[in-house]
C-alpha cells in the first residue's frame, strides 16, 4: 500500500496559531501562523463525508476494526445500503492503494485537518 500518514504533531506546531502573550502578560494569538488561504477541515464535511474520510484513515490505520465502520454506516443509512457502501469503500481503498502513483498523504484517525489526497 502507499499511503502515508502525516505527523501530526508537524502539522499542528507549523501551521497552527501559536499562543503568545502581550507585554501586560495576557493570552494573544499570532496571526502571522496562520495559513494564507482557507484550509477546509473535518468541520467543514457533512456528516456522510465526515463517515467516509473517517473510512478511510480507519481503512489504512486499523483494517481489523473495520466492522465499527460498517456499524456506523449501518446507522447511517441502513442495512442494505451499509452494506454495499462499505463493500465499494473496502475495494476502492485497496485499489487506490494499489494503483496510485504516488504515495497518498493522510492524517491520523483523530485529526480534524484533511490532506490535498483526502479531499
Amino acid at each position: 500500500m502507499i499511503y502515508t500518514l502525516i505527523d501530526n504533531d508537524y502539522h499542528s506546531h507549523h501551521c497552527a496559531p501559536r499562543r503568545t502573550t502581550n507585554s501586560m502578560n495576557e493570552p494573544t494569538m499570532s496571526m502571522t501562523a496562520a495559513p494564507l488561504s482557507h484550509r477546509p477541515t473535518a468541520h467543514d464535511l457533512n456528516y456522510m463525508e465526515r463517515l467516509i474520510l473517517h473510512a478511510l484513515r480507519q481503512w489504512v490505520h486499523n483494517r481489523a476494526r473495520w466492522s465499527e465502520i460498517i456499524l456506523e454506516f449501518n446507522r447511517a443509512c441502513g442495512p442494505q445500503m451499509a452494506t454495499r457502501l462499505c463493500e465499494a469503500l473496502d475495494e476502492l481503498f485497496h485499489d487506490i492503494g494499489i494503483e496510485a502513483r504516488r504515495n497518498l498523504r493522510l492524517y491520523p484517525l483523530i485529526c480534524c485537518q484533511i490532506s490535498q489526497d483526502e479531499l
